[in-house]
């Protein structure tokens, strides 16, 4: 052993010596092996009277508090802690296996009176609002104040499921809202759960309603007749002049004879792939490695033009409602035809314009768009099975041609008469 540094606390357990710092002893003074440790700076023979331990369950000032709280009053034992000096409340277990069976026993809760519970926790969840900026008309707003979720919508449960506040408040009075249709805010304001300010619509109505309401882009610039593109995107026309500005700086600042960073490939075969591509001739994979780009550049490119032409052709109007169409559906999803098959992926028999609602209704394989053609099993032909489109006086049969046109008519009964 070597003499002259200080021994470790094990070391000078086993060795009998004194150790040279510690809580509560005197300075050479021997501690013996299995001697008790100090706590909270008392030592081993220190008095009681001193500063108390803290225990890790709920201590009590005094007998009466413990009787008078929750599980006090239940028949439990209250009993004082020596080392803290408080008093402590012992759960009885006998006791608790009672509480337990009885819970068990207990017949659940009836319709009626979760409708009485869930009506008075709405009531008091409730708060008077402020008269909203968009519809000053309608009058003060009811805001539910309770927990919300990201979207500032109340979240509320009813009927042993949870849902949303204002839907409460409608359905309490007004009965189940029917399939298909939803509650819109004629306030704008998610959190109000007023009668007066909620109404129910259609989801493309309230989809709409939803654009219409914007008046200013996320960088804050209005929606004037100037700026807003005339779309149901609503771009800022403020936000992409300032996007092609700074484009246009920074490729000002190459060098004379340095290439352009925007044109990394020859564009012409590029343009020639893609035509390529969109008839049905060549597959992306193939193109992609005669160019020297990557597939899925090439796959971006190929899909903005038969994005492009398909709305040209469907003159931006979705084919299932009339509305405003700012995407386009795969009748046949692309995971059933792969992307490698340009006629799956980009052929125009089987792309169609429709809005954002019922695109996410057609995604979400509704019986209703299946029957009227908007989406398909992976063996049927979207060349020969028509879409059932929606018109001024109706629905019409059309059927979607691989060029791009649109006939009325079945063009294979046609060429075989």
């Amino acid at each position: 052993m070597n003499r002259g540094k200080p021994l470790r606390r094990g070391k000078a357990l086993k060795a009998g010596k004194p150790m040279r710092r510690g809580k509560g002893l005197e300075p050479g003074k021997p501690l013996k092996r299995n001697a008790e440790l100090p706590r909270d700076g008392r030592g081993p023979d220190e008095s009681r009277e001193g500063p108390r331990m803290r225990c890790k369950g709920k201590t009590y000032s005094s007998a009466e508090e413990a009787r008078d709280t929750l599980y006090g009053r239940r028949g439990n034992r209250v009993v004082e802690c020596e080392p803290c000096g408080g008093w402590h409340v012992k759960l009885d277990p006998e006791h608790a296996r009672k509480i337990s069976a009885a819970r068990r026993e207990r017949e659940p809760a009836t319709p009626e009176q979760l409708a009485v519970r869930a009506e008075k926790r709405f009531a008091k969840a409730v708060r008077e609002g402020a008269v909203p900026e968009f519809r000053p008309d309608l009058g003060p707003c009811l805001i539910y104040a309770g927990g919300k979720n990201s979207g500032g919508y109340g979240q509320f449960r009813y009927n042993g499921r949870g849902g949303y506040a204002h839907r409460y408040a409608w359905e309490r009075v007004n009965g189940p809202i029917p399939d298909g249709m939803t509650i819109d805010h004629l306030c704008r304001v998610r959190a109000c759960v007023r009668l007066g300010h909620l109404e129910v619509v259609d989801t493309v109505t309230n989809f709409l309603r939803a654009v219409a309401a914007w008046d200013c882009c996320p960088a804050g610039h209005p929606y004037t007749e100037e700026n807003a593109a005339k779309d149901a995107r609503r771009r800022c026309g403020i936000c992409e002049a300032e996007t092609r500005q700074r484009s246009e700086q920074k490729r000002r600042k190459l060098k004379p004879g340095d290439p352009d960073p925007r044109v990394r490939y020859d564009q012409d075969k590029v343009n020639e792939a893609i035509a390529q591509i969109l008839a049905g001739e060549l597959a992306i994979l193939r193109a992609a490695r005669d160019i020297g780009c990557s597939d899925r550049y090439l796959g971006r490119r190929a899909w903005r033009t038969a994005k492009r032409r398909v709305l040209l052709r469907d003159s931006g109007i979705c084919q299932a409602c009339g509305a405003l169409a700012v995407d386009v559906q795969h009748r046949v999803a692309r995971g059933l035809g792969g992307t490698r098959d340009p006629k799956r992926a980009y052929g125009m028999c089987n792309l169609v314009a429709l809005c954002r609602p019922c695109h996410e209704i057609a995604e979400s394989r509704d019986q209703g768009m299946y029957n009227r053609g908007f989406w398909l099993l992976s063996t049927d032909d979207p060349a020969r099975l028509p879409i059932r489109a929606a018109t001024e006086y109706g629905e019409e049969l059309r059927w979607l041609l691989p060029d791009g046109g649109v006939s009325l008519a079945d063009p294979y009964e046609e060429a075989a008469a």
